[in-house]
């Protein structure tokens, strides 16, 4: 018999109570280190933008020209050359480890990556664990609380988190990849080009925003917006045209605040900028605007004397909506080669249910080949392959039109990396996980016999509780482009679950890859501010 069992009723309530105590007293250690890191991080923040959303005279600041990018490269041409040059990489999911950077968690999450020799903080902790251990996800929806899931709160949840970490050291850095530091020479953000991708299943979803809001805790939350000369201000807009019209008041026109100091914008919330009681396709795009503005501290008058706002198309859909992402952001490069883009793709497939293991935001940064950004290319894409129509298990030939999309792929890879990984968006527990993949398993069988198909033929969703659904493209390119990196191999990355409309994508080492090996002891954060660090390639050019 455990010796516990011998001990009587009050020195159980005994040992009870003060293992209670002693789980409150650590919950409360927590919650006041991570109140001090976030409070840290603002006053950093503040003090190195020092008031530049007010207006008020910050005479030493100052940002060079930018350089960047450096005089062209001369890319290879031709159909089967890159299209784009992955440049950073940035994960969120509750599988994650908080404190190790989106690197080693994109290695990890294939089991190509340990946590460090040194690391004895929960070891208990595996891969595939709980939610809520590692990274907290969308808050659910809790049936006693609120009934009615609000989806476009877990899709604020999905954009804004992945943000933060690239926006405070933008702003603190002055060599980052973007930078507003003072004097530094390196682009902003403020002004990027987006194709995001999102759920189509939360389009046109009730918002339950109401005229009703506008006072809350006592205030007036209009009170500034008539006080500084908004025309009619409210909570919700008219219609649509009305919404969009009142993007400019928030984020673009010129006001004098209190104190006669000026200002850019009023003063607005989220729901203000939805604006509707029907989440739309636009309404979704200002939501993702408003985020990146604020990432970008676009507001400030200093740091940006002309204003901008970034340009966002969003895209909804399903496992499909990332490659279209890719397809029009390659377009966009295509004309545009001397920018930079990003491809943002999230979901969350099992809200309202919160903090599940398939929450993921995925963020692409992509250059064109030609241009140097001053920092290595994590990885290369090539363009894409799409088959529109039937692509199920009925074709003549082992594989069907996977078959032609497969040889598009190998024409494309470089012989010095070559193909043996291949990425699919099925989800493990689907009826017709079996089905949907036949074809693409005989098809890959008969243009890469050797590639191993039970350890290199992997799911999106490999360790989750469900699909990713609409982040299964961006995700699988993030976990390609950690996998090319390390290995000098390349990786297919697919869509299957759409029989209608099928995809492939190339991703491979980039040009002058040399191998190197894995940091023994990898970067560990100790704050929000550091926490789930986006990957960047080496920095090649002086600052």
């Amino acid at each position: 018999m455990n010796t516990t069992d011998r001990l009587s009723p009050p020195i159980n309530r005994l040992a009870i109570a003060i293992a209670i105590a002693i789980a409150i007293a650590i919950a409360i250690a927590i919650a006041i280190a991570n109140a001090i890191a976030i409070a840290m991080a603002g006053v950093a923040i503040a003090v190195l933008l020092s008031a530049c959303s007010s207006g008020k005279p910050m005479s030493n600041y100052h940002r060079d020209p930018s350089p960047y990018p450096l005089s062209a490269r001369t890319p290879a041409s031709g159909p089967n050359a890159p299209a784009a040059y992955v440049l950073g990489v940035q994960w969120m999911n509750p599988l994650m480890w908080k404190d190790y950077p989106t690197h080693w968690n994109l290695l990890w999450v294939q089991g190509m990556a340990d946590r460090n020799p040194s690391d004895t903080d929960s070891p208990h902790l595996k891969l595939g664990d709980a939610p809520g251990l590692l990274v907290q996800g969308v808050n659910p929806v809790w049936k006693d609380d609120n009934p009615n899931p609000v989806y476009w709160e877990a899709l604020e949840d999905l954009i804004k988190e992945p943000l933060y970490p690239l926006g405070y050291h933008t702003a603190i850095n002055a060599n980052y990849f973007y930078s507003i530091r003072n004097g530094t020479r390196r682009p902003d953000f403020a002004d990027i080009r987006v194709f995001a991708g999102m759920p189509q299943a939360w389009i046109n979803t009730p918002t339950y925003i109401k005229e009703s809001n506008r006072y809350m805790n006592g205030r007036d939350r209009l009170a500034e917006q008539i006080d500084w000369g908004m025309p009619a201000p409210s909570i919700l807009a008219e219609n649509e045209e009305h919404a969009e019209a009142r993007m400019a008041d928030y984020f673009v026109k010129n006001y004098t605040g209190y104190g006669g100091q000026p200002r850019r914008g009023l003063p607005y919330d989220s729901d203000m900028v939805i604006g509707l009681p029907t989440f739309t396709l636009n309404a979704a795009r200002r939501l993702f605007v408003m985020e990146l503005y604020s990432a970008a501290e676009a507001r400030s008058l200093k740091i940006f004397p002309e204003q901008k706002l970034a340009n966002v198309t969003v895209m909804a859909g399903a496992e499909t909506v990332g490659f279209h992402d890719l397809q029009a952001a390659i377009a966009y490069l295509n004309a545009n080669p001397k920018k930079t883009v990003w491809v943002y793709t999230m979901d969350a497939p099992n809200y309202p249910k919160g903090e599940q293991t398939n929450e993921n935001s995925v963020l692409l940064i992509l250059g064109h080949p030609s241009a140097d950004w001053g920092y290595a290319p994590l990885a290369a894409l090539f363009t894409p392959q799409q088959h529109e129509g039937g692509i199920g298990a009925k074709a003549a030939a082992p594989g069907g039109a996977w078959q032609g999309l497969l040889q598009a792929v190998q024409a494309q890879a470089p012989q010095a990396h070559p193909v043996d990984r291949v990425y699919h968006d099925m989800d493990r527990r689907a009826p017709n996980v079996n089905t949907a993949l036949a074809p693409l398993r005989a098809a890959v069988h008969q243009q890469w016999p050797d590639l191993d198909q039970l350890k290199d033929f992997r799911s999106v969703s490999e360790h989750m509780v469900g699909p990713a659904r609409a982040a299964s493209a961006g995700l699988n390119i993030a976990y390609a482009v950690a996998y090319a990196d390390q290995t000098g191999h390349s990786a297919v990355v697919t869509s299957v679950a759409d029989p209608n409309d099928a995809w492939t994508v190339l991703v491979a080492p980039p040009e002058g890859w040399t191998r190197r090996e894995p940091p023994k002891e990898w970067p560990r954060a100790r704050g929000r501010t550091t926490a789930y660090y986006p990957w960047f390639g080496k920095q090649t050019a002086a600052p």
